[in-house]
């Protein structure tokens, strides 16, 4: 016996607050995940902006540069940042992009680096990709130089674990509303063990297959905190599934 399809809207569908409460949750297991990619790329982003900024023009000029030449318009120290009590020195130097004036700003941490002054004429590395990246020889785009390069670590960390987590919930959402609804089969259900922080911890898991209109068999899962079929998921035999066309691997179960 198959599922009725009879009940199941047609899309676009609206979840009801009991579908969004079960199957649009973060999935069971990634929550700290959630909570740790959150706190890496909120506290990293603003600390890259500071400390890393501009440190792409470097690793740009490691690929390929050019020289030129620039006049300097103001030299001295960036009192804005202190690096472990020194604030990195700065020169400021517009130069040609073809027939325009550009400006742009170098940095070193050396202090006995011998600073030009204004009017000065300066030599230059500008990158090859971009004729807007441009430094003083011997120096950097960066305030920190390529010392800055560990600060982008925290903001890459965090989005390694939230956006997986994030993607896979924008999926289930994107399966509910705009897929194609199929009759599927409970193939298994029942207490299953899963990784967290402090350990294992027992969960549900509810898994399906159901066939799309491409004639071939895929499969689904759920993982909840406690059993689902209180909120209408069935333990055996049919259920409803929802999957994408384009790519039946992202699938889900209809909960009305």
């Amino acid at each position: 016996m198959s599922a009725s399809l009879s009940g199941i809207p047609l899309p676009p569908r609206i979840p009801s607050p009991k579908a969004r409460a079960l199957l649009f949750r973060i999935p069971v297991g990634r929550g700290l995940r959630v909570v740790v990619g959150t706190i890496f790329l909120v506290v990293g982003v603003p600390l890259t902006a500071g400390l890393s900024r501009d440190v792409s023009g470097d690793i740009a000029m490691l690929a390929g540069h050019r020289p030129a030449r620039g006049r300097v318009l103001a030299a001295g120290n960036d009192d804005s940042i202190d690096f472990n009590g020194v604030p990195p020195r700065f020169v400021r130097f517009e130069y040609a992009i073809g027939d325009t004036r550009a400006e742009a700003q170098s940095y070193t941490l050396d202090q006995a680096f011998a600073l030009p002054h204004p009017g000065d004429e300066v030599p230059l590395e500008v990158a090859s990709c971009c004729a807007s990246w441009a430094r003083v020889v011997q120096m950097t785009r960066s305030p920190l130089g390529y010392l800055g390069l560990p600060f982008l670590a925290g903001p890459l960390l965090g989005a390694f674990l939230l956006v997986p987590p994030l993607r896979a919930r924008r999926r289930t959402i994107r399966a509910f509303v705009h897929g194609t609804a199929v009759p599927g089969e409970v193939v298994a259900a029942g207490r299953t063990e899963i990784q967290k922080n402090k350990g294992n911890t027992w969960a549900f898991k509810t898994a399906w297959r159901f066939r799309a209109t491409d004639g071939r068999e895929y499969e689904g899962s759920l993982i909840t905190h406690a059993d689902p079929s209180a909120d209408g998921v069935p333990n055996a035999g049919p259920i409803v599934v929802l999957y994408e066309p384009a790519d039946p691997r992202t699938n889900t179960v209809f909960v009305a």
